[in-house]
């Protein structure tokens, strides 16, 4: 019991994990847009899918899959932010991201708790439904973005803030690089 149970949470941090990398690498190619879109319709769909299925395995290994698209949405609306919020209101976007997340941290886990008890299945179409939602307002209100090539090449020649730069190399050398971030 307990030790599958660790094993699924376990598999589920380690698919979201592997989402979370794929998706800094693919929004920067493909655009951040269409990255959020198809993770979030991804997760939607697995996590709707799982409201018609009989509680078991199966459910557990649609979860799993759907943890690699759910790793995939942090890093892209990150991408997000820093691409559509002026430098000098960047704070105020970061704060009020944070602010929406932890609201969800503290009513998600009441309502999932309530519906898990009363009607399971609504759990999952609950989950699906608000994220379709999600979807829509993000394709009807939200610009694609996507690094500009030439934004990129000025700031590796400097001429940019210092903290707007993009590094050559990898992310860890970047990481390193800008002591804010360690």
């Amino acid at each position: 019991g307990a030790l599958l149970v660790g094993a699924l949470v376990t598999a589920t941090v380690l698919t979201g994990m592997i989402g979370n990398l794929a998706a800094g690498k693919f929004c920067d190619h493909f655009g951040r847009k269409k990255i959020l879109a198809s993770a979030l319709f991804s997760v939607a769909v697995l996590n709707g899918a799982c409201g018609f299925m009989e509680p078991g395995m199966t459910t557990a290994f649609v979860l799993v899959a759907a943890g690699f698209f759910q790793g995939a949405v942090r890093p892209t609306v990150a991408a997000m932010l820093a691409d559509l919020a002026p430098a000098e209101q960047r704070r105020q976007a970061w704060s009020l991201n944070y602010l929406g997340i932890n609201i969800g941290a503290s009513i998600g886990p009441m309502m999932a708790g309530f519906l898990f008890e009363r009607n399971l299945p609504w759990l999952f179409w609950g989950d699906a439904l608000s994220t379709f939602a999600a979807i829509g307002l993000l394709l009807v209100f939200i610009p694609e973005t996507k690094p500009d090539a030439e934004r990129v090449r000025r700031s590796l020649d400097g001429a940019g803030p210092a903290s707007e730069r993009a590094e050559e190399g990898s992310a860890l050398r970047a990481f390193f690089r800008r002591p804010v971030l360690v």
